[in-house]
């Protein structure tokens, strides 16, 4: 079976059977993704990061966030 274009990331990064599963479970549906359960997930990533000892610069530079904003993720009381 060839897998169309736009399907292909999801091949790829899920494996064929989680993939059909997913299209099966979705089919003649239209999905969308919040972006907002995406940035909760980087920032817990970021917040564990930054408690295991990494810097704001290191985590800024990582996630391709300002050092601002991930001081702001850390530390949301401070502002």
């Amino acid at each position: 079976m060839e897998v169309p274009e736009d399907l292909q990331p999801l091949f790829e990064i899920v494996g064929r059977e989680k993939a059909l599963e997913v299209i099966r479970t979705y089919e003649g549906t239209n999905v969308y993704f919040s972006k907002t359960l995406l940035r909760y997930y980087t920032h817990e990533k970021i917040k564990n990061a930054y408690r295991d000892g990494l810097s704001y610069k290191e985590l800024a530079d990582k996630y391709g966030y300002s050092e601002s904003y991930v001081r702001r993720i850390c530390n949301p009381r401070k502002n």
